[in-house]
């Protein structure tokens, strides 16, 4: 059985204002991740790309992938290659569970073109920390940052 994390965890990270996220799990052997994530009213992410598979149950309020929505209850499914910019149109709880065979999760993209990798180093290191501890983590060094390859020949 998992541990309920203490503190809600505000993403420190760009775009992720009003995001926060409590870690339950990183299995580095299985490359199963298993978190939680609260949008405040009206919160974006910024544009996802999914390097695995994933399972979001909606524990409260309502969000929606581009032309998706979902509210209490409902449950999405998400595969390789999947790209959406998820909301939280109302305070909302989601649990979800990250399977990747290669330890690759997701690929944020940023307005200058770059790319954040949240991958299983980021996931590790929020594993059931506490708020003051999370408060001292440095986040940067564990995403990679991959330049904007948008013009590239």
């Amino acid at each position: 059985m998992l541990e309920e994390p203490r503190d809600w965890l505000p993403l420190m990270l760009p775009g992720t204002e009003g995001v926060s996220i409590k870690v339950y799990k990183m299995d580095e052997v299985t490359h199963r991740a298993v978190v939680k994530v609260r949008f405040d009213l009206r919160t974006s992410m910024p544009r996802q790309t999914y390097h695995c598979y994933a399972i979001a149950y909606t524990v409260s309020g309502s969000w929606s992938c581009d032309e998706r929505s979902f509210d209490t209850g409902d449950i999405a499914y998400g595969t390789f290659g999947d790209d959406s910019t998820p909301t939280g149109e109302k305070d909302t709880e989601i649990m979800i569970v990250l399977d990747s065979p290669t330890g690759r999760y997701i690929d944020n993209a940023m307005p200058d073109g770059s790319v954040l990798h949240l991958g299983e180093r980021w996931l590790k290191a929020l594993e059931g920390v506490g708020l003051p501890e999370y408060r001292q983590l440095d986040q940067m060094p564990l995403v990679d940052r991959l330049p904007d390859t948008r013009n590239v020949a």
